[in-house]
């Protein structure tokens, strides 16, 4: 059995060394891009995820007001 990601820490580059990254996917203002607004898509997936208390809140700063447009509905981007 894996427990804690075998005692190793996250990367922030990506897979490095069999370490997995603490997030994959990138956000930009296309709203065809999921991970802009589907915390499924990739922060629920994340290593990083249940040591979070299992909340997308804290991974989107809060003086972010940064919005994507989706079917004509607008979202805030990285955490809906």
């Amino acid at each position: 059995m894996r427990g804690d990601n075998e005692g190793g820490l996250v990367s922030s580059l990506g897979t490095v060394n069999r370490r997995p990254a603490w997030i994959e996917g990138s956000l930009n203002y296309n709203g065809g891009n999921r991970a802009n607004w589907d915390v499924t898509m990739h922060i629920e997936k994340g290593p990083l995820f249940t040591y979070a208390g299992s909340s997308a809140k804290i991974f989107k700063c809060p003086s972010d007001k940064a919005n994507v447009k989706v079917g004509g509905e607008i979202r805030p981007k990285g955490t809906q």
